[in-house]
């Protein structure tokens, strides 16, 4: 409109200003779609860690499973009741009428023999295993 500009130069500062905060408001807008975008990304990489990470697990459990059944079968028997069934090695020596230590024994002697037959990532899962399920 003709009566809203008093000169030429208030034109010119009206024409900068509003330039100025267009060109502020799409670099702000482009910052926050590069930020979501990295997000994004961050946590897809986070997913697929964690699925890695599972696939990983359960494979190590498979083959743990796997080697714990091929153990003699007292040491199978015990291991099986301390870490799966989450049993206390008192129930354990009363549930098969053998003495407290000789659970203990038993456990000892399943853990020797899984180290020795399984690859040093593999036994160190176990350890992890063993750890957080005792």
């Amino acid at each position: 409109k003709n009566g809203d500009f008093a000169s030429l130069s208030a034109i010119k500062a009206f024409l900068y200003i509003s330039t100025r905060n267009a060109a502020m408001n799409y670099i702000d807008k482009e910052q926050r779609k590069a930020k979501r975008a990295s997000t994004i990304v961050i946590e897809e990489e986070e997913i697929e860690d964690s699925i890695t990470r599972e696939i990983i697990y359960a494979e190590v459990l498979n083959e743990l499973r796997a080697e714990i059944n091929n153990l003699p079968e007292q040491c199978s028997k015990v291991i099986k009741m301390l870490y799966d069934e989450d049993m206390k090695p008192q129930e354990i020596a009363d549930e098969l009428n053998i003495k407290v230590s000789t659970v203990y024994n038993q456990k000892m002697r399943g853990i020797s023999i899984l180290k020795t037959r399984l690859s040093g990532a593999t036994f160190d899962m176990l350890m992890l295993y063993l750890i957080f399920n005792s």
